[in-house]
């Protein structure tokens, strides 16, 4: 397994986790703006890499992708966050 390949399954797996993270903890509307941000960004960044046949463009596309994964992984550990407050509030009211 080459370190590319790593990094897609990597991404595949993130992706598979923290979706429906979100999708449980997020209303409609901020699901779709989260989902929209991540993946406009990760898009954009493969999109880069490809068209690109220089450095720049690589570090670029590079740091669009991150910055997509980064925020992906970071909404999933809000919206956990979010999750737990509302169950303690719950279980504070009975």
């Amino acid at each position: 397994m080459t370190f590319t390949q790593f990094l897609v399954l990597l991404g595949i797996v993130i992706i598979l986790i923290c979706v429906p993270i979100q999708r449980k903890a997020l209303n409609k509307i901020a699901f779709s703006r989260s989902m929209f941000i991540t993946f406009t960004a990760i898009i954009m960044g493969i999109l880069i890499n490809v068209l690109t046949m220089n450095l720049k463009g690589e570090l670029v596309g590079s740091l669009l992708i991150a910055l997509g994964f980064a925020m992906l992984i970071f909404m999933a550990v809000k919206s956990l966050q979010h999750m737990k407050s509302v169950k303690q509030m719950k279980s504070m009211k009975r």
